[in-house]
């Protein structure tokens, strides 16, 4: 039980630490994602600002509508702008969409821009084309080419100050910038936003975050893969044994205390069962003499008394025996307390002993449940009932508590002794037709020195409270049990049960 509870306590650490784990993945996982999208991100808004920048630029536009001069657009928004910012090349389409200048001339880049931004192409150069003829605004988009991947960005070019016949709407030239995402840029971002093991890929990478670089609902052109921190692992592993070891001590403190507890507790009960003995003994030596004189008395063994003392000499015997059965039922609770209780055993007829029973009850207390005469007492024992191997002594003590107990409580009905056979156990009871007892009540009955049924002080019947907590320890150390079945109002049943184990064929 003690071991079943440090899995346990250890179980909930466990599963407590791993929920606090996983939500502390959980929230930095949503935060290397954010980070993530904001890298980016700004990378989309640079190439957006310098293709706005650059394409809202009276040269720029004179470049596209008048004189188309490719050594100026190379030194002016080809080799400039990649020695500058850092982009990969450059494009400038007419109104129909026709590349008049592309740059660099070298290397995998196609020399068309409709061809080189593949299918949507056409329809993101027209997206940019709607803008609003005095202003430039920049859209970006993600293409694939071959291999490699790229990030565009394209703004139509624009008048610095349009008035006019150029505030009409018509189709614009456009200015298409793009920055390859290769490896230098992605160490880059990684590096930046301290994002561990940042890739792209064509497929999300098993065992790693993902992020799909896609353009509007279109499906991904490609993925951003990075390895999220785990602080959740981190904090798992890092508190996990010392909670567990601060568990183990907890264990080892409440496993010690609770040993010193039961050994004071144990020791106590030594005590307590010496001193009952101690007691009991004291009690008996006076007590043996005064059952011995007023029996004397009561059998007028010195000759003849008065009547009235007769009387008096009757009820000092009969108390008398009444207190020796209670200092004998203390000493027994004392034995099998202290575990020195043991049985003598030996082959014996049920019958005799249950027909024998009878002749020690005596008259009950006046004033015990109502009851002032003694019950009638009969009994089946069916032919078929062998023999038991008991102690045949401590079988007919349990056996008279029974019956004294019916006898207590019988209202003056008849009392039932019956032995039956069931699959090899010997049952033997004990029914009466009296008051009975209550189910709470009896719950109770096998507690020391409990007694149930009427509470007050005239009323409560004569006992100690001590003879079912002996009886049924008695059955025990048989190997069997006390049974009690009671329905109040209609009488009790006590079951004697012994095993099959102690019959003899």
């Amino acid at each position: 039980m003690s071991l079943l509870f440090l899995v346990l306590s250890i179980g909930a650490v466990t599963y407590f630490l791993s929920v606090a784990a996983e939500r502390e993945n959980n929230v930095a996982y949503r935060e290397s994602r954010h980070i993530v999208e904001t890298a980016f991100s700004l990378k989309e808004r640079d190439l957006k600002n310098w293709a706005r920048d650059y394409a809202w630029w009276d040269d720029t536009r004179n470049f596209a509508t008048l004189n188309v001069d490719i050594k100026w657009a190379e030194n002016n928004i080809g080799t400039y702008l990649q020695d500058s910012f850092g982009v990969t090349g450059s494009f400038v389409v007419t109104p129909d969409l026709q590349t008049i200048f592309y740059s660099p001339r070298t290397g995998n880049v196609l020399n068309n821009a409709q061809d080189f931004i593949g299918a949507g192409g056409t329809m993101f150069l027209r997206t940019v084309q709607a803008t609003a003829m005095d202003s430039s605004i920049a859209l970006t988009r993600y293409v694939r080419s071959g291999d490699r991947l790229y990030l565009i960005g394209a703004a139509p070019i624009t008048k610095e100050q349009p008035s006019g016949d150029d505030l009409i709407r018509r189709p614009r030239p456009i200015l298409v910038i793009y920055k390859e995402l290769d490896s230098a840029v992605v160490a880059e971002m990684s590096g930046q936003f301290l994002l561990n093991d940042l890739r792209i890929a064509s497929a999300p990478i098993k065992n790693a975050a993902s992020f799909a670089l896609q353009n509007d609902k279109e499906p991904p052109v490609a993925f951003a893969s990075w390895l999220p921190s785990t602080p959740g692992d981190e904090l798992f592993s890092e508190l996990l044994p010392k909670l567990s070891l601060v568990s183990i001590m907890l264990f080892t403190t409440a496993l010690l205390i609770f040993f010193l507890w039961w050994r004071t507790a144990s020791q106590a009960n030594i005590e307590k069962s010496r001193f009952l003995a101690k007691m009991s003994h004291e009690l008996r030596t006076p007590l043996n003499p005064i059952v011995g004189f007023s029996s004397m008395m009561v059998n007028e063994t010195l000759g003849p008394i008065p009547d009235l003392y007769k009387n008096y000499a009757t009820d000092i015997h009969r108390c008398g025996m009444h207190l020796s059965g209670v200092i004998q039922d203390i000493l027994d609770v004392s034995r099998i307390e202290a575990g020195e209780m043991a049985l003598s055993e030996t082959e014996f007829d049920i019958a005799p002993l249950i027909d024998e029973v009878p002749a020690f009850i005596g008259t009950p207390f006046s004033g015990n449940a109502g009851q002032s005469a003694m019950p009638k007492i009969s009994s089946e024992v069916p032919d078929g009932i062998p023999k038991l191997r008991a102690d045949r002594l401590r079988v007919q003590q349990v056996l008279l508590n029974l019956i004294s107990n019916a006898v207590k409580f019988s209202a003056g009905k008849e009392i039932l002794i019956r032995a039956t056979l069931d699959n090899g156990c010997v049952l033997i009871s004990v029914e009466d037709k009296g008051i009975g007892i209550s189910e709470h009540d009896l719950k109770l009955l096998f507690q020391p020195f409990v007694q149930v049924g009427q509470q007050s002080i005239e009323n409560r019947s004569h006992g100690s409270g001590l003879g079912l907590v002996v009886s049924r320890e008695l059955m025990r150390l048989h190997g069997g049990d006390l049974l009690l079945h009671s329905k109040l109002g209609e009488g009790t049943t006590a079951i004697m049960q012994f095993p099959a184990s102690r019959s003899v064929p």
